[in-house]
């Protein structure tokens, strides 16, 4: 057992005697469609929850986001500016899941590393095309492991009988691109926040014509149960892992560069 799952079991066995903020806020993010893609569920399952409240009593702040390379300082200006307009204090915690599309995955991806590089073979939402492995924040590290306990949120998820994988290649086009720039921007900032990002594939509809021999198309369930998943069992984490600020950041890694399998100049 990692050492992440055993403090998160630790310390949900301790909640109950623990006077931890609860979580209020979160937000469900996606992307708009790009490339030849008509539709991207992330932006889907974003926009349906957006003003929900789960059972849980946490309310679901919905983002659809262009398929920018900045898309991160979007995003966290955009949670800044929610926390502020539900008059929040910067000690209560919130979640955020963020998703994207890859077409070709079977089962739900969940991303545990974001990578310092862009190298698409995608233009972004701009025109921009950047495959030269330049990297998304200047003398930031290579790399940042999310602060989630995506052990958890996958157990979570099988237990729905939604399929997922753990995954080290988010690629590296805009969803690497708002999975890292979002983790360092925590980090630095030591906000209270836990942020995770999913890969999904295509649902019917999101393609022109006949489904490609390497992609399949995913059930629109999957996302639909497995959201609300993620982001009450997200809050569950924060309730108990926040207590240990430092504990609770994204961890910074000086890893070699990680070939892709999404492109390669």
């Amino acid at each position: 057992m990692g050492l992440n799952r055993f403090l998160y079991i630790i310390n949900n066995m301790n909640s109950t005697t623990k006077s931890t903020p609860k979580v209020k806020l979160s937000f469900a993010v996606g992307y708009e469609p790009f490339g030849e893609y008509k539709g991207n569920p992330s932006a889907r399952i974003a926009q349906k929850l957006n003003d929900a409240v789960l059972p849980e009593g946490i309310r679901v702040v919905g983002v659809v986001l262009r398929n920018t390379y900045d898309s991160h300082d979007i995003l966290h200006e955009t949670v800044k500016k929610e926390r502020k307009r539900k008059g929040m204090s910067n000690e209560e915690p919130v979640v955020i899941v963020s998703g994207g599309l890859s077409s070709s995955i079977h089962k739900v991806s969940l991303e545990l590393v974001g990578f310092n590089e862009i190298n698409s073979k995608y233009a972004d939402a701009n025109g921009v095309l950047v495959n030269d492995g330049r990297p998304i924040v200047k003398d930031a590290p290579p790399a940042y492991r999310t602060n989630a306990d995506l052990t958890a949120v996958s157990l979570e998820l099988g237990l729905a009988d939604i399929p997922t994988i753990l995954s080290t290649d988010p690629g590296r086009f805009t969803c690497n691109s708002i999975d890292f720039g979002m983790k360092h921007l925590l980090a630095v900032t030591a906000e209270p926040t836990l942020f995770m990002f999913y890969h999904t594939g295509v649902h019917k509809g999101d393609i022109t014509g006949e489904l490609p021999p390497s992609k399949i198309y995913h059930n629109p369930e999957w996302l639909e149960k497995g959201v609300p998943i993620m982001i009450a069992t997200l809050a569950r984490q924060a309730e108990t892992m926040l207590a240990n600020k430092e504990w609770a950041l994204p961890n910074p890694m000086s890893l070699p560069s990680v070939p892709t399998m999404y492109y390669t100049k």
